[in-house]
């Protein structure tokens, strides 16, 4: 039997080194929701969850985890966002400090999608909203 290791990714922002995790979960009505935990190091029991409720794709999972392309509506420009990137995950990290966490207790986002509005992503087409009307 393979044992499987609980592999956490790691990242360093502002010389501190953060460990983090990325799931996704269904509803099965076209919902999911796609869950980043990120962890001090050091602070196993007190990490920063961010939820980010999105649409599910038909064959590929949770939009934000497998990638899409969204409109910034400051640069006019397409972004392709899937939150396994890195980049997304340091923007996260740093809302999170911004936001006060210090990993001195467990805090949660549960709008993510409102971060990526913050970011001027233009969010409409992949909130569980917007696959109902189509």
């Amino acid at each position: 039997r393979i044992k499987m290791k609980n592999k956490m990714r790691k990242m360093t922002v502002n010389d501190t080194v953060y460990l983090y995790r990325i799931q996704s979960k269904y509803y099965g009505d076209n919902r999911a929701v796609v869950t980043l935990r990120i962890y001090m190091e050091g602070y196993r029991n007190t990490p920063y969850v961010m939820g980010f409720q999105c649409f599910e794709g038909n064959y590929d999972g949770a939009v934000l985890a497998v990638g899409t392309t969204l409109f910034n509506t400051q640069t006019y420009l397409t972004e392709h966002v899937n939150l396994h990137r890195p980049y997304f995950v340091r923007l996260c990290i740093l809302k999170a400090l911004e936001e006060g966490w210090d990993a001195s207790e467990r805090q949660i986002n549960e709008d993510g999608m409102q971060f990526l509005s913050e970011l001027n992503l233009d969010i409409s087409k992949i909130t569980p909203k917007a696959a109902e009307s189509e």
